[in-house]
Order: C-alpha cells, then structure tokens, then sequence
C-alpha cells in the first residue's frame, strides 16, 4: 500500500504522526468542514504542500498522489 501523506497530532503535549492514504484520512477528520478540506486537499496536493485541520492537527504530503 501507498502512503502519500503524513498526519501529525498531538497526545500529552507530543508530537505524534502516522503515514496515511486518502481513506485513512478521510476516516480520522472529526466533522464535516474537515472532511470537505480533506478531499479537496487529496485532490490537489503536490509533494512538500500542507493543510491544518479545524481540529489543530496538520496533514503534509510527501509525494503527489496517483490521480
């Protein structure tokens, strides 16, 4: 399986990440606003581009997904 993205959060003032494909993502963004700035994000991201969610956590691309 491919990972095109990271995904950095935090837990006990940590800073934590996992690798992450578009359905991973889609799975963790807690509402609506997050999901819609998810997929747009999935759709256009370019290797070295990033998004911060509402929630606070940060989603980076590390390499342009397969359209």
């Amino acid at each position: 399986m491919m990972y095109d993205f990271v995904y950095c959060f935090t837990i006990n003032d940590k800073v934590n990440w996992s690798a992450e494909n578009t359905a991973d993502l889609l799975q963790r963004a807690a509402c609506d606003s997050d999901r819609q700035l998810i997929e747009e994000f999935a759709q256009q991201a370019e290797a070295g581009s990033f998004i911060t969610l509402n929630s606070g956590d940060l989603i980076f691309c590390t390499r342009t997904p397969k359209k």
